[in-house]
Parts: structure tokens; sequence; C-alpha cells
């Protein structure tokens, strides 16, 4: 009987030891799916308020609601508003430029920056935080001590705006020295940098030594609500008329002596061209050309002008001399609207040369623009094929949704 008993205390051991690895197998799967899918909760740090549609122009609210869309729990820490700082750097700016004749960059202060530190580290204690997002804001990073891992974002390095945007000319060389260093900082305290375009990239690696294994590049999207269904091209190419869309807000910056030097040529050619102009007042008048000095996206009958503007170009042309990433390409492009513009910054990032539009060197004249313009123009099978080609690169890597996904997955797989 014995040992019949003891082969049936065997049997219960063994399968009781079954279960139990059955279940902690289960319960191992549970836990890592768990960590694999879980809703992370993400701080989006940023200067102003990310719930805003004016800030940034709505690309710090396209960016949130692009992580929100990714199974994460984005909590905004921002606006943060130090007034009596920057009273005080503002001061310090006019007295800079009234005795040295020069610039001061207050924005990338390192005092500015240190209490930065200590503001944003102070509301980090009141939420449960897995990572910090941080677009744009280097300031607020360079000095802010935590264990919490830093995903930077950013369009630009501060160096390669240095003389290349007018806010960054003729700056004391002490503020440039700051500038630099908050930069570099930022890059060091971050977990991953990314920016939208290789040009960012790159110098990010050469000028602030980030670790290339560390330095991503992900493009930005187009701040539209929905992209057209259908872009009905075949409209557009039986119409006679060549409708030109210049859309900015600087018109100098964005070349827009060129545009309408380039109007003037098409119109001597013969070409029936009118010229739309939004986003800001040329500094003259032309009897073909319609301008929309301002439209707030955000209410409805200003949008609606702004997409009929879209629906009816034929060209998005900005000549632009200096850009980081204009995002009005993306939008051109989900509109099947080839962008004419200009081989600088990180304009190619959006534009692709013969693809979906043209990049010209900044050298580039006026007769240049018009003769390409013409050309293309008349060529129907190319302007469909252009515009075609801008509808793919739009759905393929010009839209949010398509970033919070690139962003989403580099976050998982940096923290694996």
């Amino acid at each position: 009987m014995l040992p019949s008993k003891k082969r049936k205390i065997n049997a219960f051991e063994l399968f009781n030891t079954a279960i139990r690895f059955a279940f902690n197998q289960i319960n191992f799967g549970i836990i890592k799916y768990n960590y694999m899918n879980k809703i992370r909760k993400i701080a989006f740090l940023t200067e102003k308020d990310p719930l805003d549609k004016r800030s940034f122009s709505g690309t710090y609210y396209r960016m949130f609601v692009a992580l929100q869309n990714e199974t994460t729990d984005v909590i905004p820490i921002g606006p943060i508003k130090l007034p009596f700082i920057n009273f005080l750097l503002k001061v310090f700016q006019r007295i800079i430029h009234t005795i040295f004749k020069k610039k001061y960059n207050a924005g990338q202060s390192i005092l500015l920056s240190k209490i930065y530190a200590i503001v944003v580290k102070k509301r980090l204690r009141n939420h449960k935080i897995d990572i910090i997002f941080a677009p744009t804001a280097s300031p607020l990073i360079a000095y802010l001590k935590t264990e919490i891992p830093i995903f930077y974002y950013s369009d630009a390095t501060f160096n390669v705006m240095v003389d290349y945007y007018d806010h960054f000319s003729n700056l004391i060389n002490f503020s440039i020295k700051e500038s630099h260093v908050i930069e570099k900082r930022a890059i060091k305290n971050s977990q991953a940098s990314i920016f939208a375009s290789d040009w960012a990239a790159n110098d990010a690696i050469s000028t602030y030594k980030s670790d290339p294994e560390k330095t991503y590049v992900i493009k930005m999207g187009a701040n539209i609500d929905v992209a057209p269904e259908t872009v009905l091209i075949e409209n557009k190419l039986s119409k006679t008329r060549c409708n030109l869309l210049f859309m900015g807000v600087e018109w100098k910056r964005k070349g827009g002596d060129i545009v309408i030097k380039t109007l003037d040529i098409l119109i001597n050619l013969g070409f029936d061209t009118q010229l739309v102009v939004c986003g800001c007042t040329p500094p003259m008048n032309h009897s073909n050309m319609t301008v929309y000095p301002f439209l707030n996206k955000n209410k409805e009958e200003d949008y609606k002008i702004f997409t009929q503007l879209l629906e009816d170009a034929h060209f998005l042309f900005v000549p632009t001399r200096a850009e980081c990433s204009a995002i009005v390409f993306c939008e051109a492009s989900a509109n099947g609207i080839p962008s004419i513009t200009t081989d600088t910054g990180g304009v190619s990032a959006n534009v692709k040369h013969g693809y979906n539009g043209y990049t010209l060197p900044l050298s580039a004249t006026p007769n240049e623009y018009a003769t390409l313009i013409a050309n293309t123009f008349t060529d129907k099978k190319l302007y469909k094929q252009l515009s075609e080609n801008c509808r793919e690169k739009y759905f393929k890597e010009s839209n949010w949704n398509v970033w919070g996904m690139e962003i989403d997955r580099l976050i998982t797989n940096t923290l694996k």
C-alpha cells in the first residue's frame, strides 16, 4: 500500500507544480503585455500652452493630440509664465542693444533655464510621470535634474539659426555662448534627440556631439483637420489660369519680392496668372494679387477660406530665404499642390526636388522660377504626376498620425 500511496502524492505534487508553473507563465505574460502596451504617462513640456491652437502655429496641439492617440496619457506641463524674470531679461536686452548695438537671445538665457528647471521639477512632482516629451524646449530641460527619460524634439539647433534668421542675427558674443551651452546641455540631458530634418539632426551630431545612436529624424505633419479624400487634379488641369499661392507671415524672409517679380515675368510672357497671398500684407499692390492678411484656422469661416485657397491653387510658391521646417509644404502636399521653393535649411524634408515640387538654389532668379512654373503648368502629364506624388508623400510621412506612431515606436524601443 505504501508504494501506491507514495505514487499518489507524487502525482498530486506534479499536478500542483504544473498548475503553479502555468499560472506564473500566464501572470508573466500579462505583466509583459501590460509593460509593452501600458498607457504611459507623458509630460508634454512646453513654455506655452500646448492646448492653445495658436501656440507654435498649432504645432504643439497637433503633437499633443498625436501622442494621445497612441494609447498614452499626455499631461501638459505648460504654460510656464515667469513675468518678472522675462521683464528683467527684456530690460537687459534693451541695455545690450543701447550700449553695444547688439541683440541678446533672452529665450536661451542660462539664468532663465535654471529657473525653468526649478519650476518644471516642482510641477513634475504632482504627477507620476514615465516620460518627458519636450518639443522645442531646450531651455526647459538643459538644467533639469531628473531620473525621468527626456525625449527632446526640435526643427533646428541653435547653431544653424545663428545669422540665418533675423531674430538670431547680430547677437552679442556672450549670448551666442550661452545659447550654445543651453543647446548642448539639452541634447546631453536627453534620452533621445529627435529632429524634423536631416539638416538639423546632422548639425546636432557635428556641432553638439549628439550620439548618432540617439539622434533621430521624424518629420512633422500638416496642420489641417482632415486631408481631402480626393483631389480633383483634372479640374485644375482644365483651367487656363495659373493660380499661385504664397503663404507666410514674413514677406521678406519667405521671398515675397521674388514672387512679385516672377508674377510680372509670367504675365509678360502671356500667361494668365493670379497670385494669392495669405498670412501677411505685402509692401506693394498688384492688379493680379489678392491678399488675405490673416486667417485664423481655429475659426470655421476662416478655415473654409483657407481650404478653398488650397483647393484653387496650382502651386505653392514660397522661394524662402531661410527655413527650418515649414509645415505649409505638408499642407500643400495633402491637397495635391506641388511646391516651388528653395533648397535651404530643412525644406528638403518636406519638398523632394522633382517629386512633389522643386527646390531651386538660393541664387535662382525670378526668370528661372517663371520658366519652371510655365513649363510645369503647361506639361499636363508632368503636373499630374507631381500632384499625385504630393498626395503619396502626405499619406506616407507628412501627417501627424504617422508622426505620432513613429514617436511612440521610438519611445517604446528606447525604453525596452
